[in-house]
């Protein structure tokens, strides 16, 4: 994805950006250089002094695309709290246009890229027009008229993964990330109340990696990076290799009795005791100490663990690791990995196969 133009037109601006803002990221002659190259990483970098703008220019494009996100997964998840604030943090206009490149292998490299614009006036929703269809008529089929995007085109037309990164706190930044956990987490927890199917999918477009994730993204370089990438490691770090690894995941976790009455059945003629909710749900377990007090926890990981031959990600993971237990005294699944290249191909296929970025495996350390 190249990132081509961003205007806001919030009448209200956005943060420190006027109305009228508009930043492009790339000149012609750049962008034509950059399509002219047959591969690589060519990143806009945004550098300025402290109170630059810098901030809010990348929480502009986060806000944007956690509004794209908003349409995509099911508003019968979003929290009150977070559907009544919308407005105040995220620019109620715009203009965004980018290039993605599209799906189709076949298509000469210089015509891969689409030109999506996607712009939202005051009190509308936001809308996605793909300006370029012509160059692909057996993609663009079923555009409206104006370009206006399906959910078909929209599919493929929205980047894949949207990651936030930074090595501090950026408490601003990070808005519009972590409000999407909130509502992956909802999703989640409903499945686990009303015993319904969990898809076992990874969270939702937007993906932030903080300093909590350093120890993790250092490992999936060691994982998979080349020789050649490595070398600094050898050289600076005095890191030869990788040879063992090892993932902590929690089972459970305690909950108040207030909490083991939200997964109570809606029947309102059937009334159950705690005892009843417990019984009634595998994801939900009551202990009684020796002193008579019962204390309750919920398996977080139930709907995600799966059979042997389970494509959920727990499965996935347990299979590909060298030895794995449980730890009853600490109520946690470990799993340990030595590091061959039968573990670099099986880890590669997760990746693949769940459509995980490889620094998000490893979420649950």
């Amino acid at each position: 994805m190249k990132l081509l133009r961003i205007k806001i037109t919030d009448p209200e601006g956005f943060r420190s950006l006027p109305c009228g803002f508009e930043h492009h990221f790339r000149t012609e002659w750049s962008l034509q250089e950059e399509l002219a190259k047959p591969g690589g990483f060519a990143p806009f970098v945004c550098a300025g002094p402290n109170g630059s703008g810098k901030s809010n220019l990348l929480e502009a494009l986060a806000a944007i695309f956690y509004q794209l996100e908003l349409q995509r997964v099911r508003r019968s998840f979003l929290p009150t709290a977070l559907l009544n604030n919308e407005a105040s943090n995220t620019p109620s206009a715009f203009e965004l246009e980018y290039l993605i490149k599209l799906p189709v292998e076949a298509l000469p490299e210089p015509k891969r890229y689409a030109h999506v614009r996607v712009s939202k006036a005051h009190g509308a929703s936001p809308q996605m027009h793909w300006l370029n269809p012509d160059r692909f008529a057996a993609m663009g089929e079923g555009l409206a008229s104006d370009g206006l995007c399906s959910e078909r085109e929209r599919a493929f037309l929205l980047p894949e993964y949207v990651l936030g990164y930074s090595s501090g706190e950026n408490e601003i930044l990070s808005l519009p990330f972590f409000k999407m956990r909130f509502v992956q987490f909802d999703e989640y927890w409903k499945c686990l109340k009303e015993q319904l199917p969990y898809p076992g999918r990874p969270e939702t477009r937007l993906a932030y990696l903080d300093n909590g994730f350093s120890q993790a993204i250092l490992l999936c370089n060691l994982l998979f990076q080349d020789d050649t990438t490595l070398q600094p490691f050898r050289e600076d770090v005095g890191i030869e290799a990788l040879q063992e690894f090892r993932i902590i995941l929690r089972r459970r976790i305690p909950i108040t009795q207030e909490q083991l009455a939200t997964f109570a059945s809606e029947d309102q003629n059937q009334r159950q005791s705690l005892n009843d909710i417990v019984s009634s749900n595998p994801a939900l377990r009551a202990e009684t100490d020796d002193g008579g007090v019962t204390r309750y926890h919920l398996n977080l990981m139930h709907l995600l663990q799966g059979d042997d031959k389970s494509s959920l990600i727990l499965s996935a993971l347990k299979r590909c690791a060298t030895l794995s237990y449980a730890d009853d005294a600490t109520d946690t699944l470990v799993l340990d990995y030595w590091v061959n290249d039968a573990t670099r191909k099986a880890f590669r296929k997760i990746s693949t196969t769940h459509h995980w970025p490889c620094s998000r495996l490893f979420r649950f350390c």
